[in-house]
């Protein structure tokens, strides 16, 4: 057990060597790892607990490499699983175990993740499973588990992603699946598993998605499966052979928005107003139904 009222691990202004390697307990009041303008070089790999106010939070510049494997639990008790704040973090998040936080699960701010984030166990938060605030997330996402959220599963906000999202698990919210605002996605969404929200599955507002949808498993919203809204440019087109469903309103619905590379549809896609709907919007590649 390493315990203490501030951090498990501080390391302020320093630089770790080797790593952490965790298969007991590290908590903290603050932080169960904090990392302040400092290097942690190994990674931390995790089959134990490591739990503070955010599990593992790097801040001010400090840089973690040889990336986050988790196969235990690393919780935040009143802000994120994992924090990166003005911090990098290189060689990705690979978790098999559970990573959850009172407000997030993985929160991201002006950060940069590289090496993606590969999920087969369970990420959630209490508002959103991912989060990224002007921040880039590169190598995507892969979730064969669960991605889960109070408001959304997965939120990028004025951040790029690279490498697209490749789900065959669950990605769910309260809300919305996955939210892309004011953001640039490339590498596409596959889904062949289920991404639903209360309101949308997919939201893509004021953003770039280039890369096919590819859909063979279930997108549903309340109110939307996908919706394109506000200047929203999709490249590559929708490909659906599985469920695309907004219950209320449409299953795919363009507002002001463009798709280029078409819609083809081997499967289902409905809504109670539209089973696909174009408001002030341009489609190019038409529609293909089979």
């Amino acid at each position: 057990l390493i315990s203490s009222s501030g951090e498990g691990i501080g390391i302020y202004g320093s630089t770790l060597a080797g790593g952490i390697l965790n298969t007991g307990t590290i908590t903290g009041n603050s932080a169960g790892v904090g990392v302040y303008i400092s290097q942690l070089e190994g990674g931390i790999t995790n089959s134990g607990t490591i739990s503070g106010k955010s599990g593992i939070y790097l801040k001010s510049g400090s840089t973690l490499s040889g990336g986050v494997t988790n196969a235990g639990l690393i919780q935040g008790t009143s802000v994120a699983g994992i924090y990166l704040n003005a911090s990098t973090l290189d060689g990705g998040i690979t978790n098999s175990g559970s990573i959850s936080g009172e407000t997030r699960g993985i929160r991201a701010i002006w950060s940069t993740l590289t090496g993606g984030i590969n999920n087969s166990g369970s990420i959630s938060g209490g508002l959103a499973g991912i989060y990224a605030l002007n921040s880039a997330l590169e190598g995507g996402i892969i979730n064969s588990g669960s991605i889960s959220g109070g408001l959304a599963g997965v939120v990028t906000k004025q951040s790029t992603l690279t490498g697209g999202i490749n789900n065959s698990g669950t990605i769910s919210g309260g809300l919305n699946g996955i939210v892309a605002l004011e953001s640039t996605l490339t590498g596409g969404i596959t889904n062949s598993g289920t991404i639903s929200g209360n309101n949308h599955g997919i939201e893509v507002k004021q953003s770039t998605l280039a890369g096919d949808i590819i859909n063979s498993g279930t997108i549903s919203g309340g109110d939307y499966g996908i919706l394109a809204n506000s200047s929203t440019t999709l490249t590559g087109g929708i490909t659906n052979s599985g469920l695309i469903s907004g219950t209320s309103v449409a299953g795919i619905l363009l507002t002001g928005s463009s798709l280029d590379g078409g819609i083809n549809n081997t499967g289902s896609i409905s809504g109670r107003v539209d089973g696909i709907g174009l408001r002030s919007s341009t489609l190019s590649g038409g529609i293909t139904n089979a």
